[in-house]
């Protein structure tokens, strides 16, 4: 009869996977709050260029903005929970 104990070597390659899941995680929650910041950032920039801005550099700012607005889209589609 066959024993139903997982042997070393398989507790080691489940913990194994389960550490590189959790890594992937992190980095992947650090890599959106570095973008997230980013945009922030951006956006504050843009916004004050758009509104204190003097003739064609309002359209920088502008253009700049609608940018952030579609980077802020990107990022919260992909963070958005699919149905």
């Amino acid at each position: 009869m066959p024993s139903t104990e997982p042997t070393e070597d398989e507790i080691r390659a489940i913990a194994r996977d389960e550490i590189r899941r959790s890594v992937r995680s992190v980095l992947t929650s650090l890599g959106y709050l570095v973008a997230a910041v980013l945009l922030v950032i951006l956006g504050i920039n843009a916004a004050s260029l758009a509104l204190f801005a003097i003739g064609p550099l309002r359209y920088v700012g502008v253009v700049s903005l609608a940018l952030v607005a579609l980077g802020t889209a990107f990022l919260v589609s992909d963070l958005w929970p699919s149905r």
